[in-house]
């Protein structure tokens, strides 16, 4: 079998791990913490990383076209975070998820929260594309949401994205 460029490339699962070593990482004497997983207070269970990491995929693998899921978008990326509330990926399509319902607080608060998580990891969970891409379709979110900008239903629209503070 072949994949085309960028591959499914479904995030991996190595969060559980992580929250393990900031854990014990809180043992040691040190003047600062990584501000990560709460400053290692938070222990993500492996069952809820994959889930989260699942739910998070199939939100994903949908039609982007069908308009009519996005509650249901909402509902599973939502569930998600609950599961593992330190993903920044989740927090961005949330984000869009509520521009396209014109609830611009709720896309605010999302895309908010995904900058602050991107920025406390440095990097990105979802590896499809780079932290870089990430962190600016982010912005451009959250200028949707502070702009209180309706979201695109054309291709022109999606094309003058581009043009951002």
């Amino acid at each position: 079998p072949y994949t085309l460029w960028p591959g499914l490339s479904k995030p991996g699962l190595w969060m559980y791990f992580v929250s393990h070593l900031a854990a014990l990482a809180r043992t040691c004497p040190m003047p600062v913490r990584p501000p990560v997983l709460d400053q290692g207070r938070f222990l993500l269970d492996r069952t809820a990383e994959r889930q989260a990491r699942d739910l998070y995929w199939e939100v994903i693998s949908e039609d982007p076209r069908d308009k009519s899921k996005v509650d249901n978008n909402i509902t599973k990326l939502t569930h998600a975070l609950v599961l593992n509330p330190y993903l920044a990926e989740p927090h961005t399509l949330l984000a869009q998820c509520y521009l396209i319902k014109d609830d611009f607080p709720a896309a605010l608060t999302a895309a908010d929260k995904a900058v602050d998580l991107f920025l406390q990891w440095g990097t990105n969970w979802d590896k499809r594309v780079s932290f870089e891409a990430w962190m600016a379709w982010t912005r451009v979110l959250l200028q949707h949401a502070e702009d209180r900008t309706p979201w695109h239903g054309n291709s022109w629209g999606v094309i003058n994205l581009g043009l951002v503070r």
